[in-house]
């Protein structure tokens, strides 16, 4: 039973590293996804721009974050309005990546909304 007062050590010492530098890190690979996204002719430019939206979204929290701590020393989550505006530019950029999807997915040959002239199996 020593490798529980181990695993809650660790989980100590994971719980003290500042998340801060993994989440600009974070935004690399992100961002050489959306180059090479914009780069693919066939990636639907919709979803590629609710994607896009995405970053818009992490800017906007962080602003609306720092807003909430200094007007009324909250964190975000307890500052609803605030909270709220952030989070709907994120519903926002998933319907744009959602419904740009559909649409391609719906203009592929054979895909959802095309007919078939053969008959099905």
């Amino acid at each position: 039973m020593t490798a529980l007062p181990a695993a809650g050590s660790l989980l100590e010492r994971l719980g003290q590293i500042d998340p801060g530098p993994f989440f600009v890190l974070s935004l690399l690979p992100y961002l050489a996804f959306l180059w090479l996204a914009g780069r693919i002719p066939s990636f639907p430019k919709l979803a590629l721009r609710g994607f896009q939206l995405t970053l818009l979204f992490v800017a906007v929290t962080i602003g609306a974050s720092i807003v909430a701590l200094r007007s009324t020393g909250q964190q975000l989550a307890d500052v609803d309005g605030l909270h709220g505006g952030a989070e709907a530019f994120l519903t926002l950029a998933n319907l744009l990546v959602a419904v740009g999807f559909a649409q391609a997915a719906g203009s592929a040959p054979g895909g959802p909304g095309q007919r078939s002239d053969r008959p099905a199996k």
